[in-house]
């Protein structure tokens, strides 16, 4: 920021000056389709193991009630 933006006396915090904002420009488009896709796979991963657990749970409440 120029100096004559500042305000009236103003002294910045020492533990903030020289921060940069991240950067992604870095990665490339097919970097980052590989990253969308590997966050998708593991999110249909995760669907998938809830609903095994639930269809285990659901068969076992079943089982429980049974009249022998």
């Amino acid at each position: 920021m120029k100096q004559s933006k500042l305000p009236y006396k103003f002294s910045p915090d020492p533990d903030l000056v020289g921060i940069k904002p991240l950067s992604f420009s870095s990665l490339n488009k097919s970097d980052k389709a590989q990253d969308e896709d590997r966050n998708l796979n593991i999110q249909q991963n995760k669907a998938e193991s809830v609903e095994s657990e639930s269809d285990v749970v659901c068969n076992t409440k079943k089982a429980s009630f049974r009249v022998k």
